[in-house]
């Protein structure tokens, strides 16, 4: 029959299930939203960057936090409106580095490592209180309390069913991209649990060797280990249900999700700065950037066999930053903290000759990082070091998040990249992961488009394609 506006149909009994599923629906949906699938992180842009500088999108357990917020703010004030327009660093024989470095190191690392700092703060605190205000509410809820007891979810992978061992999570002393691609995506697959570990139950506790603090920025707690990678292999049980990570398929259903680094580590002053698509930003002038890491060390109890030869060097940069018109960060490893076991590092030879031959568009990752004043309330030398560490991968990480195109040998330097999306171009002559197909599964890390080969003259090709 037809409706009159205004007035319900004369049939009620045609429209009472709709009415009564909609809202049904309505909540359901609403539980999913916001205590399944929201990660604190996601709150971020929205606590932080408030021009009220307040937290009133946030629950009002979390009013604490807005003297914290109002410091970042005014961090990022600083960081949005340079004071040092002009200024060159000069880090290396008052060699002049290219204009836009003063934006990333120096006096504004530190400003964005404030930054960053009190994100890690926010997060930290947003958890704590969820599990506080969660257990006020399991309090005064016997209900709940028995049903979290009998239908307490448990992870067949895992097989830790104590919460709080489960919580814990466990300290790995092998390579560091292993690390990468088992524990990180462990531990925060761990974080995103809201039955155990997330935001309403206990605290995820992580503990790693020097240079781990930022990879685990999602912990409620981390601690530094003050010791050297080993070789191992992976204890049981672990996400990848094996002792190695080397495979070509990931597991269905595995304990394992990466965590968003691009996003969480991008410079807000750099997120206009580089332009993303194009090779040239026509609002500022400044070229897209091009990360290539590279490695020369004995592997295997032999000589190197994965590395950028200085002549591939040379045709690669002449080619990005003549032909290309791209600005180039170009690190080799050679801080003994930095290695993995296996690792003795070896003088290539090829770090003056850029200096010379590319200096306007070619900067070496150890200048910008010479440009950092190393700050330490400490004398003891293993603070030192960890906190070097710590500051030299915050700094790669600031860069990663702002290029999303990467050339990089075999090791562990494929599985750094590949967390920041865009291009990935891997050359490989020797290593498990060829043999085992591992970097099939390496787009999952961000979502980046991976390409490997053993060859350079095809490696060279395919950036000529891509780039």
């Amino acid at each position: 029959e037809m409706m009159r506006p205004g007035l319900m149909p004369r049939h009620p009994r045609r429209w009472g299930l709709g009415w009564l599923l909609l809202p049904i629906c309505l909540i359901l949906w609403l539980n999913e939203i916001h205590f399944n699938d929201l990660d604190p992180s996601s709150l971020l842009p929205h606590l932080l960057l408030d021009n009220n500088n307040s937290l009133q999108e946030a629950s009002p357990a979390i009013s604490k936090l807005e003297e914290r917020a109002r410091t970042l703010q005014k961090s990022l004030e600083w960081l949005l409106q340079p004071k040092a327009e002009g200024i060159i660093l000069q880090p290396h024989n008052n060699q002049q580095l290219p204009s836009w470095t003063q934006y990333v190191g120096g006096s504004y690392f530190a400003l964005y490592k404030q930054y960053i700092d009190s994100k890690i703060s926010v997060i930290r605190q947003l958890r704590h209180n969820a599990r506080v205000e969660n257990q006020h509410r399991r309090q005064h809820s016997s209900f709940l309390i028995q049903h979290d007891q009998h239908n307490f979810p448990k992870n067949l992978d895992t097989r830790e069913d104590n919460v709080a061992d489960y919580c814990r999570h466990r300290l790995w002393e092998g390579e560091f991209g292993m690390e990468l691609i088992n524990n990180v995506p462990w531990a925060h697959f761990k974080s995103l649990d809201q039955s155990r570990c997330g935001r309403y139950k206990e605290p995820l506790v992580t503990q790693g060797l020097p240079g781990t603090t930022y990879l685990y920025y999602f912990s409620d707690h981390h601690a530094t280990n003050n010791k050297r990678r080993s070789f191992q292999y992976l204890a049981m049980p672990n996400p990848f249900g094996q002792v190695t990570v080397h495979t070509e398929r990931l597991r269905r259903r595995m304990p394992w999700q990466p965590p968003p680094y691009k996003g969480f580590f991008r410079n807000p002053f750099l997120a206009e700065l580089f332009p993303t698509t194009k090779n040239r930003n026509q609002t500022h002038g400044q070229r897209s950037l091009v990360i290539v890491l590279n490695k020369y060390s004995r592997e295997w109890g032999g000589p190197p066999i994965n590395f950028f030869s200085t002549k591939l060097l040379e045709t690669l940069l002449h080619y990005l930053t003549v032909e290309k018109e791209y600005d180039v960060v170009y690190k080799r490893h050679t801080s003994v903290q930095a290695g993995d076991h296996q690792e003795e590092f070896m003088d290539l030879g090829e770090k003056e000759g850029i200096r010379t031959k590319f200096s306007q568009h070619v900067v070496l990752f150890e200048d910008l990082l010479a440009t950092i004043s190393m700050k330490t309330t400490t004398s003891s030398n293993k603070v030192r070091a960890s906190d070097e560490a710590d500051t030299a991968n915050l700094l790669l990480f600031q860069l990663a998040a702002h290029s999303g195109k990467f050339l990089t040998v075999q090791g562990g330097l494929p599985v750094i990249a590949s967390y920041f999306g865009g291009h990935n171009l891997i050359l490989a002559k020797k290593g498990l992961e060829i043999e085992n197909g591992d970097y099939h599964y390496f787009h999952k890390l961000s979502n980046a488009s991976i390409f490997w080969t053993d060859r350079e003259d095809e490696f060279l090709q395919h950036v000529k394609t891509i780039l």
